[in-house]
């Protein structure tokens, strides 16, 4: 039987006047994320065949999950003018100090040019540079030896004071270490680009409700999309999905469950359809149009149909591109 009371808030929602999705910022770079002051002009010809200079870096929390888009990395000699360096590859990595674990990403034969920060554009390559939580490593791992060597370039520092636990040396032999203990005296010219990603997480309140709504992934630009409400248990009925720019303060507690939505904010979407007692696919084709980027959607289903009436989890979904 479905529930007066649930029947009742979500009808006031749905008396609320269209609205359209409100402008965000545009999808593109970020602030870029690096830790040392200017150029670089420190070289440092110090490093072995598979060793790697990199920087520990970390985006707001807010931003993550972040993908990452490109990396520059200052390259130079102590009397410049060498020819360009083919080096082994420029990772990433998920972690930071004290072992940045596994490489997610790796740019392979990466060539560099004396008396440059030179820039890779990752968009180009394929692979894994989604980032989920900070603080992670880019690192650069060198196929040529420049120790005790002043002609050959390497990776420059701007010598303006080491900043623990942001820059690492993996050496061989000892691994990992922090790059200050070495005795580097400055930050590595690290730099990288990158932008929010699409993402979806789950937002469930106190728990009472069941986790019956879940989406394809995060919502991404010009793509399709599709959220999934599992009505099974429930007598044939109506399946409805809102969403809103805001999670209600306080879950709202009724027979049905906790309403989790902010019904006063924002109403960004609504769609309704018939059960058969089974999941029910709404489906979506996100506009290729920048201004929704960073558009958080907080959305939320409700099965009708006996036993009762069932609000669902929340789900909190970031467009991206």
């Amino acid at each position: 039987m479905t529930s007066p009371a649930l029947r009742a808030v979500l009808a006031s929602s749905l008396a609320l006047s269209a609205l359209s999705f409100p402008a965000s910022s545009q999808c593109g770079p970020e602030p870029p994320l690096g830790n040392s002051t200017g150029a670089g002009t420190v070289a440092c010809p110090c490093f072995a065949v598979g060793e790697s200079a990199g920087a520990v870096l970390t985006a707001p929390a807010a931003d993550y999950p972040i993908e990452i888009t490109k990396v520059r990395i200052g390259w130079g000699s102590v009397f410049g003018g060498a020819p360009q360096s083919l080096e082994s590859s420029i990772d990433i990595y998920p972690a930071g100090l004290p072992n940045p674990g596994t490489p997610q990403f790796s740019l392979a034969a990466p060539i560099f040019n004396d008396g440059f920060i030179n820039e890779f554009d990752l968009d180009l390559w394929p692979g894994n540079k989604v980032i989920t939580s900070g603080p992670f490593t880019v690192a650069v791992k060198f196929a040529n030896a420049s120790a005790g060597n002043l002609t050959v370039p390497s990776i420059v520092h701007d010598g303006a004071g080491c900043q623990v636990g942001k820059n690492v040396i993996f050496a061989i032999p000892g691994g990992w270490n922090d790059a200050c203990a070495l005795g580097v005296t400055g930050n590595w010219v690290i730099e990288v680009d990158y932008r929010k990603a699409p993402s979806t997480t789950v937002e469930n309140g106190s728990g009472v409700n069941p986790t019956t709504l879940a989406a394809s992934g995060g919502p991404t630009l010009g793509q399709p999309w599709s959220l999934t409400l599992d009505c099974t248990g429930h007598a044939p009925d109506l399946a409805l999905l809102l969403g809103h720019a805001q999670l209600a303060a306080s879950p709202v507690l009724l027979p049905s469950g906790e309403l989790l939505l902010d019904l006063a904010s924002p109403r960004l979407l609504k769609r309704s359809t018939t059960h058969g007692g089974a999941p029910v696919v709404f489906n979506f084709t996100l506009p290729n149009d920048v201004s929704f980027c960073g558009l958080t959607l907080y959305s939320q289903g409700a099965c009708f149909g006996a036993p009762s009436a069932q609000l669902s989890n929340a789900l909190a979904s970031r467009v991206g591109s």
